[in-house]
C-alpha cells in the first residue's frame, strides 16, 4: 500500500506502476485538508485510473475532541489529542493487516 500526500507521493506510483506491482492508495483525510488538495487527489484518480482510499477519523471522537478542545485544538493546547485523533488513529487503521507500506 502507498500513501499519498503531496505531489512527491506521485513518484512512488508512477514507479509501482511501471514495475507492475500490485499496489493500493490511500491518504488519510483529517477533515482539514484545503481544497487544492482534494483537487489534486482527483486528478491523481484520474491519471492513474484509480481511486484513492481516505482514512477519516472517528467521527465520535472528533465530536468529543471538538467539545472538548475546539475547533482550533490543532493550535493550541490540544495538539497532541487532535494528531492522535484525526492522523495516528486513521493512520493504524489503514496500515492494518499489510505486510508493508510506502509513504
Amino acid at each position: 500500500m502507498l500513501s499519498v500526500c503531496g505531489a512527491e507521493d506521485v513518484a512512488l506510483i508512477e514507479y509501482a506502476r511501471l514495475a507492475g506491482w500490485p499496489f493500493r492508495v490511500f491518504s488519510l483525510d483529517t477533515g482539514r485538508l484545503n481544497p487544492e488538495t482534494y483537487r489534486f487527489f482527483d486528478r491523481v484518480d484520474k491519471h492513474y485510473d484509480m481511486h484513492i482510499e481516505y482514512m477519516v477519523p472517528d467521527a465520535l471522537e472528533v465530536q468529543k475532541l471538538v467539545r472538548s478542545k475546539g475547533l482550533l485544538s490543532l493550535y493550541g493546547d490540544g495538539h497532541q489529542k487532535y494528531c492522535r485523533v484525526r492522523e495516528v488513529r486513521p493512520f493504524r487503521r489503514a496500515r492494518k493487516g499489510l505486510n508493508a507500506w510506502i509513504t
